[in-house]
């Protein structure tokens, strides 16, 4: 059959605009293949300015930095940002500092007027995955954050470049080993807002209601102010977490004892797996437990969490303290040769999964 085509130019300009958007949302469901979901959207954005415009937001809605490298290059696109809105602002003597970021025009303001894009309005929801720390602009080492002076004298780190789009999600995932970058970010944020004198009516500098924890437990900084401050604000907390060996025949694991809930005032709703099915060690299915407020107050004050089981076994996966959803997890593969066969690994005494991010853009909204 022969191939049949259609000019866009035939199309009105409100059904090219939704095929655009369309088809730079990026599609996650084959993180585990090694499939780029961002690769449709990243080509749109290089047809022309106003494909840009329009792909742009669609691609950065979710966010995912599952590795060091991904962190680092979201930081060099922040900063690029950075220099357009720069060159737009500042006084004419400073558009030659642009140059360090690759300006090939005579017109350095035309060109940043037409590529500028303020990712904080975009950018809804972020996984980060491992990584220890950011490089960070001079001066100061990499794991300090910047002082009232250098912030005021715009010497801004790469903590300072990446809060204010961090904060502006209002869902975030990340890996306990990421834990400095998230309150790194939250001690510039804290010492540009509050460590000044403000009224009390100064609303807290983020705005993430939901957190997603993976990787083993860790919860360190969670004494700071800020980062007290934080945790008191969130409404649903999810924690992929993998299981201990030991921990397999429970219903809940046995760090969930040791975790000082009373941090999360607010929330509203608390997430975890529950393995479903076991196979020397290897779990190829998870049931998601969502607890609402009543199944977090029985856990808070250790009553009988017989219910659980109830739950899972409930046709319905539901009563008056939570639901369960089943899901499933993939494992790294390509499109050519899957690996669908295996979806976790075994690292040292805990059961690891391999892409908690796939199913936390999935499943979590």
């Amino acid at each position: 059959m022969a191939e049949i085509t259609f000019p866009i130019t035939e199309l009105s300009v409100e059904i090219v605009l939704e095929i655009i958007k369309q088809a730079a949302t990026p599609d996650f469901k084959k993180l585990h293949l090694g499939v780029n979901p961002y690769k449709t959207a990243v080509n749109l954005c290089l047809v022309s300015h106003a494909f840009r415009a329009v792909a742009l937001p669609q691609m950065l809605h979710s966010v995912i930095l599952s590795k060091t490298n991904n962190i680092h290059s979201f930081i060099k696109a922040l900063r690029i940002q950075r220099a357009y809105y720069i060159c737009m602002t500042s006084p004419a003597t400073h558009i030659p500092s642009c140059e360090n970021y690759h300006f090939i025009t005579n017109e350095p303001i035309i060109r940043a007027r037409l590529l500028y894009c303020d990712y904080s309005k975009y950018v809804h929801r972020m996984w980060i995955g491992e990584c220890e720390y950011i490089p960070s602009a001079e001066p100061g080492e990499p794991g300090r954050a910047p002082t009232i002076h250098e912030i005021d004298a715009c010497i801004e780190t790469d903590y300072a470049i990446l809060a204010p789009v961090l904060f502006a999600t209002s869902s975030l995932g990340i890996d306990f080993m990421s834990f400095k970058i998230l309150f790194r970010a939250l001690e510039t944020v804290w010492k540009r807002e509050y460590e000044i004198a403000r009224p009390i009516t100064t609303p807290l500098p983020w705005k993430i209601t939901s957190l997603t924890l993976t990787g083993f437990p860790l919860f360190t900084y969670i004494y700071a102010t800020e980062g007290e401050a934080f945790l008191s604000t969130l409404e649903r907390v999810v924690l992929l977490i993998p299981w201990k060996d030991g921990d397999l025949h429970r219903v809940l694991p046995s760090w969930a004892n040791s975790v000082s809930w009373s941090f999360f005032s607010k929330v509203k709703e608390i997430a975890l797996p529950i393995p479903r099915a076991t196979n020397q060690f290897l779990v190829s299915e998870f049931d998601m437990l969502f607890l609402n407020t009543n199944g977090i107050r029985d856990i808070l004050y250790r009553r009988n969490i017989g219910w659980i089981i109830d739950i899972l076994n409930a046709q319905d996966r539901s009563d008056r303290n939570g639901r369960a959803i089943k899901v499933r997890l993939g494992v790294h593969g390509n499109e050519n040769s899957g690996g669908l066969d295996r979806d976790i690994q075994v690292h040292g005494n805990f059961v690891l999964p391999t892409l908690w991010e796939e199913m936390w853009a999935e499943v979590f909204e």
